[in-house]
């Protein structure tokens, strides 16, 4: 079933490097080329996903064994677009899907990914910058469709067990992600899925000034970094396997916006509401450093860089903190702090939001922390402002009911800060 299938698929490859197919033409003849492999047995009949054990698929095998095919066989052909990189990636894959086999003691299966493993690297030497040979369509797809197999069997340790489909997804993390996002850029744009575009992560890192060379190695950097860790998948526990995938896909994310990977979401709600997300994280690890200086015993005015920095993070149109010491002993403290948290949005009819938090602990008022901002343009909600704004005077009060009488003869009456200057009279 996987000759023919192979057969096939080159074919139609090789057909497309000639004369030229159109998309549908060369979807359909990718499918059966996978209904093939199919047919000859293999298949994805279970899953294994962490959590949820081992799940049978049942009618839904063959259509998602010819997805997953589909998915590697056009990810290897899209990152086909500079000289070197589908040979390198190849390479690499097929050297993690032999160690995987070695892992597992199955050393027949490991001669097919050492053919292509040495294949590869013999085919590398000719298609690297400035490339002799090329290797098309019939090249990419055969080795797509090859690796697709090839990471079936490897990720199938009993026919029980099920496919461990995350460890080859992370080890062709490289092609996936380029192939789902070619997908999602030409949906966003209104283009049709199989428009060619020059947006694809190696196009984006040209841009950023690299050459190919460089482009090379931080992309073949890459895979090796995430086939690491679809090695080690197995030998772990489920709540580690969570933190290996969400550390991958974080440092995705963070490396694929800086080099502009991201842009076509520029504007979307999905970029609205991921930028919101990593601010707010962004700003919870701020709250803890802020944690971490008051333990230290830093002293009041070592710590307003880092209020001014959360500050900035929430943006905020005017933050100051009033420090008094030795503190006052006022009777309203709480109460007032009582009508703030009643009101769930202190927000006026113009939108702006006055928060004037008094500092104290008991009947001691240490000083007062003062924001304001401009709900109308605000990523961040009036409840999760005041809430945040809440647990950093609380860190605020813990510090200062810890000055000692020594530390208290350098600290004057009373000490304003300005974090953020008043930017709306700024701006008026």
């Amino acid at each position: 079933g996987i000759f023919v299938g192979g057969l096939i698929v080159f074919t139609v490859g090789f057909v497309d490097d000639v004369r030229g197919l159109t998309p549908g033409v060369k979807l359909v003849g990718q499918s059966i080329g996978a209904l093939s492999a199919c047919v000859g047995g293999l298949s994805i009949g279970k899953l294994y996903l962490p959590f949820l054990g081992t799940i049978s698929l049942s009618y839904f095998a063959y259509p998602f064994t010819i997805f997953w095919f589909l998915l590697i066989i056009n990810g290897f052909n899209l990152i086909d677009g500079m000289d070197g990189l589908v040979a390198v990636t190849s390479f690499v894959c097929s050297f993690f899907l032999l160690v995987l086999c070695l892992q597992n003691d199955r050393f027949v299966l490991a001669l097919p990914a050492v053919i292509i493993t040495g294949a590869t690297l013999g085919f590398f030497h000719f298609n690297m910058n400035p490339a002799k040979v090329f290797i098309g369509d019939s090249g990419s797809y055969f080795l797509g469709y090859n690796l697709a197999a090839l990471a079936i069997k490897t990720s199938t340790s009993s026919p029980d067990s099920g496919v461990n489909i995350l460890v080859p997804t992370l080890i062709f993390a490289l092609p996936i992600t380029d192939s789902i996002m070619a997908i999602f850029r030409r949906l966003i744009r209104g283009q049709h899925v199989f428009c060619p575009d020059t947006d694809h992560i190696h196009h984006c890192l040209l841009r950023q000034g690299f050459n190919q060379n460089e482009v090379l190695f931080i992309l073949c950097s890459i895979t090796m970094i995430t086939g690491l860790s679809g090695l080690i998948l197995n030998r772990l526990s489920d709540w580690s396997i969570l933190a290996i995938l969400v550390i991958n896909v974080i440092v995705l994310i963070f490396g694929g916006n800086r080099v502009g990977y991201l842009n076509c979401f520029s504007g979307t709600e999905i970029c609205r509401f991921g930028n919101s997300w990593i601010k707010k994280a962004l700003l919870k690890i701020e709250v803890l450093k802020l944690n971490f200086f008051i333990a230290k015993g830093r002293p009041i005015k070592a710590l307003t860089p880092l209020l001014a920095r959360i500050f900035e993070l929430m943006e905020l149109d005017y933050a100051a903190l009033v420090v008094e010491f030795p503190p006052e002993m006022r009777h309203d403290a709480t109460s007032f702090q009582g009508t703030i948290q009643r009101g769930t949005r202190p927000v006026d009819q113009q939108g702006l939001m006055s928060i004037k938090l008094p500092l104290y602990s008991g009947r001691f008022v240490y000083g007062e922390l003062h924001v304001e901002k401009h709900m109308v343009t605000s990523n961040f909600s009036a409840e999760f402002i005041f809430s945040l704004i809440n647990t950093i005077s609380y860190i605020i009060v813990r510090k200062l009911k810890k000055l000692t009488y020594f530390e208290s003869q350098y600290q004057p009456r009373r000490s304003t800060y300005i974090l953020i200057p008043n930017r709306r009279l700024t701006r008026s």
